[in-house]
């Protein structure tokens, strides 16, 4: 698991867990306020972040389906013998006369098990042997970057989940602090 998603989960579970610990303690009156905006509100804004982030971030995903193409070939396909365990797609392909070459991992999560991660780069290998005719898309004001899979990665989608939670939570408790003194006051 990479380390930024370690930190999000860790800083997500936190953030959970102090928000239902302030929603079902009543007690902690003298420290709540120090609770709800000294963490549960650099966790919403962590939260708004992410769904920024990722938003734009599938939204340049979305771009590339609007880049030219070309017809490219695979010219290696393997599996990094590391610990990741990351497939290594190489194709080459050519745009006006220059001829361009570029290895891929397809951008595969490293989320799983060892053999969770050997499984999927042996399907991704598969699915891109030597010799296979790839659809190439390529920058037009840079050709040397190119992508052959235009599928948004699923870590995206779970991540702006997370920041949808982690902002719903904080703005839900913090307002839920601000009602309740308006309500005394009144």
């Amino acid at each position: 698991m990479g380390l930024d998603i370690k930190i999000i989960v860790v800083t997500a579970v936190l953030g959970l867990a102090i928000g239902i610990l302030a929603f079902q303690r009543p007690l902690l009156r003298v420290n709540s306020a120090r609770i709800r905006y000294g963490l549960l509100l650099p966790l919403a804004v962590l939260g708004a972040w992410m769904i920024h982030y990722y938003m734009a971030a599938i939204g340049e995903y979305i771009s590339y389906r609007s880049w030219p193409t070309v017809e490219g070939v695979v010219v290696a396909s393997e599996i990094r013998q590391t610990p990741d365990h990351l497939p290594e797609i190489t194709y080459e392909y050519e745009v006006d006369g220059m001829h361009y070459r570029r290895t891929t991992n397809l951008e595969t999560p490293m989320f799983g098990s060892r053999n969770q991660r050997y499984s999927t780069a042996m399907e991704i290998t598969e699915k891109y042997p030597v010799g296979r005719r790839v659809l190439v898309h390529y920058r037009a004001d840079e050709p040397s970057i190119s992508r052959i899979s235009l599928a948004i990665r699923f870590d995206f989608f779970v991540k702006l989940a997370l920041g949808a939670i982690l902002l719903f939570v904080g703005v839900m408790v913090l307002t839920a602090n601000g009602v309740a003194r308006l309500r005394h006051h009144f």
